[in-house]
């Protein structure tokens, strides 16, 4: 038997992240949608935006996803889209790094780069 849930051609980042999302409240423990988002940001993990970036990773931290690959498509779309984030979700993002042990000093160094900038921008305003 197949892993893949034979999702059709139209299955998304927003699809993917409404679904690990619904995973995570409803606290279903079945691996064939895990697999399938863990596929889904393997193929296509370097043109996510930032918001679904950010559930994505506090979903492979929460469910212990091990899927290398996945997670450096993770770690290089983190250093192009991670500075879109706020402040909070910055926050929460390096918060599922660690969570997850999957972080590296350069994935942390520019998160705390655009946690920086984000607090600049907080205390002096945007330039």
């Amino acid at each position: 038997e197949s892993r893949h849930l034979r999702l059709d051609h139209t299955f998304n980042q927003d699809m993917a992240a409404e679904l690990a999302r619904a995973l995570l409240t409803l606290k279903v423990e079945d691996p064939r949608p895990e697999y399938q988002i863990a596929d889904f940001v393997a193929r296509r993990g370097l043109s996510l935006r930032a918001d679904t970036l950010l559930v994505l990773t506090e979903f492979f931290a929460a469910r212990n996803v091990s899927h290398d690959f996945a997670w450096k498509r993770l770690g290089v779309r983190v250093q192009q889209r991670g500075v879109d984030l706020k402040l909070q979700d910055l926050d929460r993002l390096v918060a599922a790094y660690r969570r997850a042990g999957r972080g590296n000093q350069r994935i942390f160094g520019m998160l705390t780069l655009f946690l920086r900038l984000r607090e600049d921008q907080a205390k002096y305003g945007a330039a």
